[in-house]
């Protein structure tokens, strides 16, 4: 993590470095840097400003499907979901979607990444249905192009965990959690972040389980 007067040394570098560029290209690397910086300092609107100004200049000197222009949208998309401005979160997490699914050569990966952005803006508002959605879409295609013990599909299993326990289907979360631990053991040590986490998971969802067969029990 980088110290405020690192950031604010880095900030008048490129603030003064913006001023002497001419080519696009740079204008636009510059305009990132200032984004992601200001990202870093939860200076979230100063941010938008840059990633919206490089957007214009992206819009004006590429094609309507160019990489760069799905990783702008994305990058906005996020610190709109951060400032809870869920609508335009979702817009731009569409335009990113709509741009990769366009393209000649279509990135299934940055494809999956459009799916769970836009499943985590669902999550973010519980509207759980419209996020299992799209955790599932992108699961799909995971599967396609990872090795069927990727740690990206565990944590994907998880999501979908979460999202069923979310619609009390604690039983398919317990299900979905297991697969995702049943992954992390193929392809992580045992002590690893991500396995821990799944496991600490997997442990609440079977409490739910069992606390709701007790309830469900009782009541016959």
């Amino acid at each position: 993590m980088l110290e405020t007067d690192q950031l604010e040394r880095a900030e008048q570098f490129y603030q003064a470095a913006i001023e002497k560029v001419t080519e696009w290209k740079d204008q636009v690397t510059i305009l990132h840097q200032l984004g992601i910086l200001y990202d870093v300092q939860d200076d979230l609107d100063e941010a938008l400003v840059r990633f919206h100004r490089s957007l214009e200049i992206y819009q004006k000197n590429v094609s309507e499907n160019d990489s760069m222009l799905t990783w702008t949208y994305n990058v906005i998309g996020l610190i709109y979901n951060k400032q809870q401005k869920f609508d335009l979160s979702l817009e731009y997490f569409n335009h990113a979607l709509r741009n990769e699914l366009t393209m000649l050569q279509p990135n299934e990966e940055s494809i999956a990444r459009c799916y769970n952005n836009i499943a985590s803006v669902y999550a973010d508002q519980d509207k759980y249905p419209d996020a299992l959605i799209y955790y599932r879409r992108e699961l799909d295609i995971q599967q396609k192009i990872l090795s069927s013990s990727h740690p990206s599909i565990a944590v994907s299993y998880s999501n979908i965990a979460y999202i069923l326990y979310c619609l009390n289907r604690y039983t398919e979360a317990v299900e979905y959690q297991q697969k995702a631990i049943d992954i992390d053991l193929q392809s992580l040590p045992p002590e690893h972040t991500q396995t821990k986490q799944h496991k600490d998971l997997l442990i609440a969802y079977q409490k739910l389980t069992h606390v709701k067969n007790i309830h469900g029990e009782s009541k016959s």
